[in-house]
């Protein structure tokens, strides 16, 4: 690593300053009067001006819809007192108002990583780090001048030029590359320590396995003993914990993947928490015609199974269901739908998953193919879905509009009162910003796609994509119409891949159905040979609840007279 100004990262520091003190006084400005000048933090010479794209985290959060993702080991998550939330959230909404104005300089990503850590939000957290990370590795790559490098140098050359006017005034710019190189070394020791805590928070004991050796150059407090013995007592437990999954692929994954909850964001538009009236009419249009007039789409009845206490978990008038407009017979055909996206991992199937066939660009993420499949659906299903986003907002005639009300997830709600959901660094942070990137987004500049709508788009994939076999391997689709059946463990219809077009879902009646009667399926088989309290575990991940179906409501109705607790 250079740090000297004679090396290659200096140069581009002094690169930088002379591209800025070159316009400066094109424009008749003097070199010490930059600071007031538009062109100070302006790409220039090296990038096309940047257009600020704003994000809804830098505005005043809802305090009341404060909702931690952390997942402890006790399986509870911690609350902060309301002075030290109401401090934190304002210094978030800071550091993203800078992150705005200043896109390249990886300070203010970190120390809003480390206040999103101390509110609980460890996944977003980790993003932040990430991004700050890739920003310090551009600039000091000993490889090669990349665009992003340069403005990360310019950024923070300026900067520290700035806080030393009087001493570059007397001293000359030679210092400046040195004092520079510097900082960005030290800032990397301490975003890596951010790592660590954010792969500690989501049990990602097996990647601080896997990055031990960098830890060891990067991190200081790595080598204390304390912390030693406590990351290596986490890997153990996390290992003990996966031991009998699977064969040695699957063990890997389940490894890899730690605990997170889904939940709304208290900054995120209340407007998103929900199927807006246009989303649910055009629904209602689609399920009518795909269906030739056999649904409907109405109030599920499944509130009717729930208390009201565990009703509420579900925003009111947004559990919806569909009902059988007439008569139906065991066997029938409800519907055939052509997916919003399908992807699989059978090569025989789709020869062409990972590559031109997605924007004319070849994507590879590193040790994927090593993974399970449940990884590499999960990876290729985000990868279509922000295919799908990119090019709905390139083909736009409106600018910066929010991915979240794309067509490919608009029409989705996620889960967000279950139970904790598998999550890895690499699938949910690694990953998704090698996507974004190779489709041209700036994930720096851009917050419209910030870590927060990633995590969002991905809850909604999660709650509403079906996996199901398909020859030598899986497929996995997402329909807008077939994620609107709700399940029961005594369900009157079923789903399958069609015979010849496995990327269509056929819905089907498994038994004569009355008309007006809502029609259900079942989300997991093997439910339905369960007993009650084994039903709502394992159902958890998906209703967020107790099951509200008619058989799980006589069960727990028969629990309660004979005095029993339930689960």
């Amino acid at each position: 690593m250079p740090v000297c100004h004679k090396g290659e990262v200096g140069s581009r520091v002094k690169l930088a300053i002379h591209q800025v003190k070159c316009q400066a006084c094109a424009r008749g400005t003097s070199i010490y009067h930059l600071s007031l000048c538009d062109s100070l933090f302006a790409p220039i010479a090296i990038t096309k001006t940047r257009i600020i794209i704003r994000t809804k985290m830098e505005k005043p959060w809802a305090r009341e819809r404060w909702d931690p993702t952390r997942v402890n080991e006790s399986g509870n998550t911690r609350r902060l007192p309301v002075e030290l939330y109401d401090g934190l959230s304002s210094q978030a909404c800071l550091s993203t108002e800078d992150i705005i104005e200043f896109p390249y300089n990886p300070v203010p990503w970190n120390i809003r990583s480390q206040v999103l850590q101390r509110l609980g939000y460890p996944e977003l957290s980790l993003g932040d780090a990430h991004k700050s990370l890739l920003l310090i590795e551009a600039a000091l790559s000993e490889v090669t001048a990349t665009e992003l490098g340069l403005k990360v140098m310019l950024v923070l050359g300026m900067s520290t030029w700035l806080w030393n006017i009087e001493f570059y005034e007397q001293h000359g710019l030679e210092y400046l590359p040195v004092a520079v190189v510097i900082w960005l070394q030290n800032l990397e020791k301490e975003v890596w320590q951010q790592i660590i805590i954010g792969l500690c928070e989501t049990h990602g004991y097996w990647y601080l396995r896997q990055f031990r050796q960098t830890l060891e150059e990067k991190a200081p407090l790595f080598h204390a003993s304390r912390l030693r013995q406590m990351y290596d007592r986490g890997y153990e437990a996390r290992k003990m914990k996966c031991q009998g999954k699977g064969d040695n692929v699957e063990y890997s994954d389940s490894f890899r993947f730690g605990p997170i909850y889904y939940r709304a964001y208290p900054w995120m538009d209340p407007a998103l928490l929900r199927r807006s009236n246009g989303a649910v009419k055009k629904l209602k249009k689609d399920l009518t015609k795909s269906s030739d007039s056999r649904c409907r789409l109405g109030k599920s009845s499944i509130q009717d199974g729930l208390t009201k206490e565990q009703g509420t978990k579900t925003p009111i008038g947004d559990m919806y269901g569909v009902f059988a407009a007439t008569g139906l017979v065991k066997g029938e055909t409800l519907l055939s739908e052509d997916p919003i996206l399908a992807v699989t991992t059978d090569s025989n199937a789709c020869p062409g998953t990972f590559h031109k066939v997605m924007s004319g660009e070849n994507f590879e993420f590193p040790g994927l193919y090593k993974n399970g499949k449940g990884s590499q659906l999960m990876t290729l299903h985000l990868l279509r879905c922000l295919a799908l986003i990119v090019q709905w907002d390139k083909n736009s005639q409106y600018s910066s509009r929010d991915p979240l009300i794309s067509p490919a997830v608009k029409g989705l709600t996620p889960n967000y009162s279950g139970g904790h959901h598998p999550w890895s660094f690499n699938e949910h942070i690694v990953y998704p910003t090698l996507m974004l990137r190779k489709l041209g987004i700036d994930v720096f500049a851009d917050l419209r796609y910030d870590t927060w709508v990633v995590q969002t788009i991905m809850s909604r994939l999660d709650n509403n994509g079906i996996s199901l076999p398909l020859g030598h391997g899986w497929i996995k689709s997402l329909g807008s119409l077939h994620c609107l059946f709700n399940h029961s463990c005594t369900p009157n219809a079923g789903w399958m891949p069609k015979a010849g077009d496995p990327s269509k879902l056929e819905v089907w009646v498994s038994r004569d159905v009355k008309e007006g009667e809502e029609l259900f399926v079942c989300y997991k088989d093997t439910v339905m040979f369960m007993p009650y309290e084994e039903r709502q575990k394992t159902l958890q991940k998906w209703l967020g609840t107790e099951c509200g179906c008619p058989r799980c409501a006589a069960d727990r109705l028969k629990i309660a007279k004979r005095g029993r607790k339930l689960p």
